[in-house]
């Protein structure tokens, strides 16, 4: 256990890529590149999120899809340009935190389906 630590500790491996989509087969399409690119490990697609936010003066309330992507740390730079580049929206919400910790068998998952970049 102390080794997963250390190693953790010093790759600041792991983080959450919060992204959401104006719907599912977006949704669907972008998180399989990445998972077929090897950016991300998963991507947990959350259906009928309501956002409320202002869009150019207006206040607006839609239906998103929340895309929920797993992946290492140092992917967040190419995971982040290749939705801009292909999402709908003119600025896309996407978001990473942290993974803190887990389950060690996931987090080692994780790691052995993400390539080095």
């Amino acid at each position: 256990m102390l080794f997963y630590l250390i190693r953790m500790k010093n790759r600041n491996a792991f983080i959450l890529i919060y992204w959401t989509a104006p719907n599912i087969e977006e949704a669907r399409e972008i998180a399989s590149s990445l998972v077929r690119k090897q950016l991300i490990a998963c991507a947990s697609l959350i259906p009928q999120v309501e956002s409320i936010y202002e869009w150019e003066g207006k206040l607006q309330q839609e239906k998103e899809i929340l895309v929920m992507m797993k992946t290492r740390a140092s992917h967040f730079e190419s995971a982040r340009d290749f939705i801009e580049s292909n999402a709908s929206y003119e600025v896309p919400e996407i978001l990473h935190v942290p993974i803190q910790g887990g389950n060690v068998a996931y987090l080692n998952w994780v790691e052995e389906i993400t390539k080095w970049i």
